[in-house]
């Protein structure tokens, strides 16, 4: 995904934001049950459906998506240097 968004050129966001977001959403599997091992471990022993995560999931994804989007407008100034991401 990387080689896909330092190609993209949209005003007001830099390479170093869209490298956060990826990196953010990349690292936040709470939709499903094999997201991460833990998910997976504790899907058969605690009779959790798939519905269980989903339900869970999605507003914690949506919390994280949001709050992922404000602190990177809020704290990743467009002046920021993105001589690491090359």
């Amino acid at each position: 995904m990387y080689e896909i968004v330092k190609h993209l050129n949209i005003p007001g966001l830099t390479l170093h934001k869209l490298a956060v977001v990826l990196i953010i959403g990349a690292s936040s599997p709470f939709m499903t049950p094999f997201g991460t091992q833990t998910n997976l471990m504790v899907y058969e022993v605690g009779r959790y459906s798939f519905g269980n995560y989903v339900q869970v999931g999605l507003p914690l994804t949506l919390v994280t998506g949001m709050s992922t989007a404000c602190l990177c407008n809020l704290l990743l100034h467009n002046n920021s240097s993105n001589v690491l991401l090359h």
